[in-house]
């Protein structure tokens, strides 16, 4: 199974039919792969994960379900309460380190794409112009936001795998004065991926498409501003790491903003 996960959402490809946890990138959500039938022994064992698999959505596309007809349980339940609670009242919430990406870690832990196999497996590259041709869709335009003028440091492949092409992108930036941020875009409807939006989480809307915008704070100190949306199509999510994260209700503000701003 091929799987991915934004901020607040869920992107589950049908590659496989094996059911699999999948955790967004602030530990609020969690997913299975579509399967035609699910057996009592795994269902069982979600269960004991805090999760009814007898109410998930496998069907492919967009589902928007409340907190209450989610397929979460006990403490994932009382989890995702605490987040939006703490979200609506500070501005952030708090997260362990380990559900919350570090963008700088992450740039140092993969070597850039140097043979043609890795050219074809998911690894980064050093510029669009190269890892275009691998991808599926032509990559949303950045003309006219912060991140056209940013220094661009690398892109990587995302989403599924499709007829030779990549369903998706994940770009990397430098953007002076604010810090790192990543720009990922995945189109979900050609690998008939079920994506699911609970309500209560969404808080922000980005040219009309319903948005949720999370500050996550781990006891480490890190600081992680995400913006996840989507179409009927494509599903988007930006990330930034700020240099300056005592701005918090104006980060995510600028955040949202710059979101707006891509593709048009």
């Amino acid at each position: 199974m091929k799987r991915t996960t934004l901020a607040g959402l869920i992107v589950v490809s049908t590659l496989s039919a094996t059911p699999i946890v999948a955790r967004d990138v602030i530990g609020s959500l969690s997913g299975y792969s579509d399967t035609p039938a699910i057996d009592k022994e795994t269902v069982e064992v979600a269960r004991r994960e805090d999760i009814d698999l007898t109410k998930a959505t496998f069907t492919p596309g967009v589902h928007r379900v409340s907190l209450a007809e989610s397929w979460f349980l006990g403490s994932r339940l009382d989890a995702i309460r605490k987040q939006i609670a703490e979200q609506a009242e500070n501005g952030f919430h708090h997260a362990p380190d380990e559900e919350v990406p570090a963008l700088s870690r992450a740039l140092a832990s993969v070597p850039l794409a140097a043979t043609e196999l890795d050219r074809i497996l998911d690894k980064r590259y050093s510029s669009i112009t190269d890892i275009r041709p691998r991808l599926r869709n032509e990559p949303i335009d950045i003309s006219g936001t912060q991140l056209e003028t940013a220094r661009f440091i690398e892109a990587g492949t995302a989403g599924g795998w499709e007829n030779g092409k990549w369903t998706g992108l994940a770009r990397y930036f430098d953007v002076p004065g604010a810090g790192l941020m990543m720009l990922q875009e995945i189109d979900f409807a050609a690998s008939r991926a079920s994506l699911t939006l609970i309500n209560e989480l969404v808080n922000a809307d980005v040219n009309g498409a319903p948005a949720i915008a999370k500050t996550a704070k781990t006891p480490t100190g890190r600081t992680l501003v995400s913006v996840g949306w989507m179409t009927d199509r494509m599903s988007y999510s930006l990330m930034w790491e700020p240099v300056r994260p005592d701005r918090i209700r104006e980060n995510q503000e600028e955040l949202i903003q710059l979101a707006r701003g891509l593709g048009r």
